[in-house]
C-alpha cells in the first residue's frame, strides 16, 4: 500500500486526553497545545530560554514562540509540539486486512510493532495494539513467545512470529489487541507543519 485510504484520513480528538491526532495519506501524527502563564522575571532567570519583546526564543527547539503581556511582570503564551508517530516509507508499512488498517514499524531488522485502526460506523477509530495489559497467556495459546528484553528496556519485550491463522486468531481476541485509544473524529481545518 502506497498510501492511508481516505475512510481513514482526517482530524481526531483522543478520546483520553483530548489530544489532536492528524492522519493524511502519508502521515499520522499528534499535535499538543501547552498554554503558559509565567512571570517574566523567571523567563529572564532560565537558561533555556530568552524573552524577546513579544516572543520568548527557545534554543532547544530552535523556534520564537509569541507572547501575549497579561501585566508588564506576566506573559502568557502556548507551544505546540508535534510528535510523528506513523510516516509512510520502507521502515513503516500500511496495509488493510480484514476490514482493519494495520501500521507496521520497523523496530529492528526483523522485528515490527504492529497496531490495528478500525473504523466504526461514525467515521471514528479505534486503536489497537499489544500492550503490556495484553494477556500473554491468550498469546501463548496461539502462537510461541520470544522474551528479547535487554537489560537496557524499561519494559519487558517479546516477539512473536504468527502464520496468517495464528494472526486471526491474535486480531480477533479481545484480551489481545488492546483497545488503547478511541479517537473521535472532529472537522477543523489545520494547516499541516513545515517540518513534513
Amino acid at each position: 500500500m502506497i498510501e492511508i485510504p481516505d475512510a481513514y484520513q482526517g482530524m481526531f480528538i483522543c478520546e483520553s486526553d483530548s489530544t489532536l491526532i492528524i492522519i493524511s495519506d502519508q502521515i499520522v501524527y499528534a499535535q499538543h497545545e501547552h498554554f503558559f502563564v509565567i512571570s517574566t522575571v523567571g523567563l529572564e532567570e532560565r537558561e533555556d530560554c530568552s524573552l524577546m519583546e513579544n516572543e520568548i526564543y527557545l534554543p532547544g527547539k530552535e523556534m520564537c514562540i509569541p507572547i501575549e503581556y497579561i501585566d508588564e511582570n506576566t506573559v502568557k503564551g502556548y507551544i505546540t509540539d508535534i510528535d510523528t508517530l506513523f510516516i509512510m516509507n520502507e521502515a513503516h508499512v500500511a496495509k488493510l486486512y480484514k476490514g482493519h488498517l494495520f501500521l507496521s514499524k520497523r523496530v529492528n531488522q526483523d522485528e515490527w510493532a504492529v497496531s490495528m485502526l478500525s473504523n466504526d460506523s461514525d467515521g471514528n477509530i479505534n486503536y489497537r495494539t499489544i500492550t503490556e495489559d495484553s494477556s500473554f497467556k491468550s498469546i501463548r495459546r496461539i502462537t510461541q513467545m520470544e522474551d528479547i528484553t535487554r537489560p537496557t528496556d524499561r519494559k519487558q519485550r517479546f516477539k512473536i512470529t504468527p502464520d496468517k491463522k495464528a494472526f486471526d486468531l491474535l486480531i480477533n481476541n479481545k484480551n489481545i489487541f488492546i483497545d488503547c485509544e478511541y479517537l473521535m473524529r472532529i472537522n477543523l481545518e489545520i494547516e499541516q507543519p513545515e517540518s513534513f
